[in-house]
């Protein structure tokens, strides 16, 4: 059980390590302004205040953690394939906004 609660958190932490720092860099060369950058990179605060408390209810509520963090990692990494589709700035919001709603959660 420790080694898969260390390797989801070396997993997560590496996600979270290079998205940061060139998440903004990425959507500045894709043409988005200031602003626009600034609001997608708020959607992963944003959720980091939401969504721990609606998936720690439900797993509470269920009993199913577990599979609640294997739901999250894989819903979470389908909803980020959306960036590759290159949609517009409220597009992209959306897109950020699911996926971080389900990558917090699996924290």
């Amino acid at each position: 059980m420790y080694w898969r609660l260390s390797n989801l958190y070396f997993w997560f932490f590496a996600l979270l390590g290079g998205l940061l720092p060139y998440w903004s860099l990425y959507l500045e060369g894709r043409g988005f302004s200031y602003l626009e950058i600034a609001t997608l990179m708020a959607t992963i605060q944003l959720t980091k205040i939401v969504a721990p408390s609606v998936w720690g209810w439900l797993g509470d509520r269920t009993g199913q953690r577990v599979r609640l963090v294997r739901f999250g990692a894989i819903t979470g990494s389908l909803f980020f394939a959306g960036v590759f589709m290159e949609p517009g700035f409220y597009g992209l919001l959306l897109v950020m906004l699911a996926f971080t709603f389900f990558w917090n959660a699996i924290l």
